[in-house]
């Protein structure tokens, strides 16, 4: 699909750092923190406890005071975890829901939640879609389809029979099934528009790493489904070149074969998709 702005190389060497592959000149890159922190998404991904722990396994130690940085941004992110855990706790009972994103992988991908900053709590549920405000201040919001219109809507009863268990907070809870995660994680940043960012790339990556039996002919056929391989296929492919994730090349030649013989009618779907993501950030509301 093209428009995709990819990480620039500084938050390349961020993102490679944060998974753990990163180089010496990546590391040097990360720790001048002063010009780091002001690439595009960096400091909004909160990626200080994941780079704390990628740093304590490095051959390419940051300096001490570096590493301080890294603790406190922790320490801050664990407090956030222990609040946003009663959001959590709260959210999950009732109505039947599925967790999205940023939670559900923070709880089924990643090592440890505290690793996943997250600034809202997005659910996939059957009716009374928008945003609440939790007693504690966190949005927690209700989407009635994985995508935004005029985009494919992938509503609960498409998903909800092969959504797989997650404990979030102690509760027992239901996330998208992985092949079902990969595809909604890019077709999501292509269409709000945050592909420079490097949370996406690591959420894909971490999340890939973490299903070594993931069942790419399904991530191919909910592509194609959905209508959105050509948002899939080139982060897929981005991220199979500058962050080595693990994906079969028979799979991800297939996955691109997909993406080049969407029609014209799915390709304007999803630039239209972004222009409303594009306004919505810039604070302009459509008629």
């Amino acid at each position: 699909m093209p428009g995709i702005a990819f990480p620039s190389a500084r938050v390349l060497a961020v993102t490679r750092a944060c998974l753990g592959i990163g180089s010496r000149e990546d590391w040097d890159a990360v720790q001048n923190l002063r010009v780091t922190l002001r690439e595009p998404g960096v400091r909004s991904a909160g990626l200080f406890s994941m780079l704390l722990t990628a740093a304590q396994y490095s051959r390419w130690r940051p300096p001490e005071a570096v590493m301080s940085v890294f603790r406190a941004g922790r320490a801050h992110e664990e407090l956030r975890v222990e609040a946003i855990e009663r959001v959590c706790a709260d959210a999950l009972t009732g109505d039947p829901v599925i967790v999205l994103r940023g939670t559900a992988l923070a709880y089924g991908a990643y090592d440890e939640p505290v690793l996943r900053h997250r600034h809202d709590l997005d659910l996939l549920v059957a009716g009374r879609p928008g945003t609440m405000i939790h007693d504690c201040g966190f949005p927690i919001v209700r989407h009635v389809s994985l995508f935004r219109a005029p985009l494919y809507a992938a509503r609960l009863d498409d998903v909800v029979d092969d959504a797989v268990p997650v404990v979030i907070a102690g509760v027992p809870a239901m996330s998208l099934h992985p092949a079902d995660a990969v595809v909604h994680i890019c077709a999501h940043v292509v269409t709000h528009g945050r592909t420079a960012s490097p949370a996406w790339a690591i959420d894909l990556v971490t999340l890939v790493r973490s299903q070594p039996g993931l069942e790419w002919q399904r991530v191919i056929g909910r592509a194609r489904e959905w209508n959105v391989a050509p948002a899939v296929a080139p982060l897929v492919a981005w991220a199979v070149q500058e962050l080595g994730m693990p994906v079969p090349a028979p799979a991800q030649a297939e996955l691109d074969l997909v993406a080049r013989r969407a029609g014209p009618v799915h390709r304007l779907r999803l630039r239209s998709a972004r222009a409303v993501g594009s306004t919505r950030r810039l604070g302009v509301s459509r008629a």
